[in-house]
């Protein structure tokens, strides 16, 4: 019983290194995770943000070519004209 009563301090000792590596290798782990999250986080929104483009450029071109093209077209079901409407609001 004495020989593990001299050897519990390098026991408690080694345990306790032990916890310490583990928590430090786990808050690492982590910090490098949320890392890598936010990398991909960008550029997912990189990504959205071009396709986003590319779709409401051309609506955009499409409503200002309809604007200009087709102001005299009359509104369905109301007989005025585009610029009538507008000159309304």
């Amino acid at each position: 019983m004495s020989e593990f009563i001299q050897q519990l301090p390098a026991l408690i000792g080694a345990l306790g290194s032990y916890v310490v590596v583990v928590r430090g290798d786990r808050v690492r782990f982590q910090r490098e995770q949320a890392a890598r999250w936010e990398e991909r986080k960008l550029t997912v929104y990189g990504e959205y943000a071009r396709t986003l483009k590319k779709s409401v450029t051309p609506t955009y071109g499409a409503s200002i070519w309809f604007t200009v093209v087709c102001d005299d077209i009359k509104v369905p079901g109301q007989g005025l004209s585009r610029a009538a409407v507008r000159s309304r609001l």
